[in-house]
């Protein structure tokens, strides 16, 4: 998703059966019949023929679509200090997605390299779990979103949303955050929930001086 808050320097058809056809006669010819069919032949395509008009929906009769299986929801629990090497491998692979839509891979920086100067640990910390595995986490005071990841492998499963609302939740009546410019799936997430545009800050990446970019600033009041 986005490193939000200190990520940005201000001032940078049914098949129809054919039936048989009886032969034409000619002059002086006598009629012939088809080929006659043993009894359980027959009872086996009547009843064939029975099977498939029971499928056959009845005129007027209503469909409903089919509903996809529903996604389980994520536990979101506070951060512990064993999931740190699944934080670090989901932050690395989302970071980068992040950068591909909105500034340049060389930009990267890792979560090892970022977490305290970037004060990850300031924040309050959850995580979203799905049967046992962290897939996502949050970090946010009642003022601001400041960090939201989640790991390519749980892209749209609703993880996002859940750690998102969880952090809404919390929040008090502003809440702020802010994503890169050309990261639409993030920006698309925060203003079906609600948060609104109120500014584009140019500016430059934290620890990433070299590579100028912009960013949006969206708030959400109660």
């Amino acid at each position: 998703m986005h490193r939000a808050a200190r990520r940005l320097h201000r001032g940078q058809s049914g098949c129809l059966e054919r039936g048989h056809r009886r032969g034409l006669t000619g002059a002086g010819r006598r009629p012939h019949s088809p080929p006659t069919r043993p009894a359980s032949a027959c009872r086996r395509s009547c009843d064939g023929r029975r099977a498939a008009l029971c499928k056959r929906p009845r005129a007027g009769a209503e469909f409903l679509p089919m509903r996809a299986p529903s996604l389980p929801l994520p536990l979101i629990r506070p951060y512990l200090l064993s999931d740190w090497p699944r934080l670090c491998e989901i932050h690395d692979r989302a970071r980068l997605d992040e950068l591909r839509l909105s500034a340049d891979v060389a930009a990267f920086r890792s979560l090892a390299r970022t977490a305290h100067s970037e004060g990850l640990f300031l924040d309050r910390l959850d995580v979203a779990e799905i049967d046992g595995i962290v897939q996502g986490f949050v970090a946010y005071r009642r003022s601001s979103l400041n960090w939201l990841y989640v790991h390519p492998d749980g892209y749209r499963r609703g993880i996002g949303r859940s750690l998102l609302r969880h952090a809404i939740a919390f929040s008090g009546p502003l809440f702020r955050t802010q994503a890169l410019d050309g990261n639409e799936p993030a920006l698309s997430l925060y203003r079906s929930e609600g948060f609104v545009e109120i500014e584009r800050r140019p500016g430059r990446l934290a620890d990433s001086d070299e590579f100028p970019t912009m960013g949006v600033i969206l708030e959400r009041r109660r």
